[in-house]
């Protein structure tokens, strides 16, 4: 009777761990900087993004807009020459204050699977780190 229990409660765990995994397929956001909701007090000179697969270098990229929806990135997103698994892009020099919308999309170079996301971050003029 035991070891019919600990063998259901393995097969449950085993379709929870394969169910977890498929959904989880995506190059998942990990971290970046700015972090998200970061309110800084002077013009960052990029954006990195980290997930948790390696990334394929067509179609994934970042995009930043500004406080008034014009774009303020350098147009230069790219993989990180050391680190497949994070994007990067340069943004104009002195972003005045407001928040900015960061825009992310990828392509896993494990599966393929794409994934798309935002944050923001905002430049505050006069504020205290």
């Amino acid at each position: 009777m035991a070891l019919r229990g600990l063998v259901s409660n393995v097969v449950a765990v085993a379709l929870l761990l394969a169910t977890a995994n498929s959904a989880l397929g995506h190059a998942r956001f990990i971290r970046s900087e700015p972090e998200p909701d970061a309110v800084l007090v002077e013009s960052p000179g990029s954006v990195t993004v980290w997930f948790g697969e390696l990334l394929e270098v067509e179609g994934s990229r970042i995009q930043v807009f500004g406080p008034d929806g014009s774009q303020t990135d350098l147009g230069d997103s790219g993989l990180l020459a050391n680190d497949h698994k994070a994007l990067a892009v340069g943004l104009f020099p002195g972003l005045g204050p407001g928040t900015y919308v960061v825009v992310w999309e990828n392509v896993s170079a494990e599966d393929g699977d794409s994934s798309r996301g935002e944050f923001t971050f905002t430049i505050c003029e006069g504020c205290e780190e």
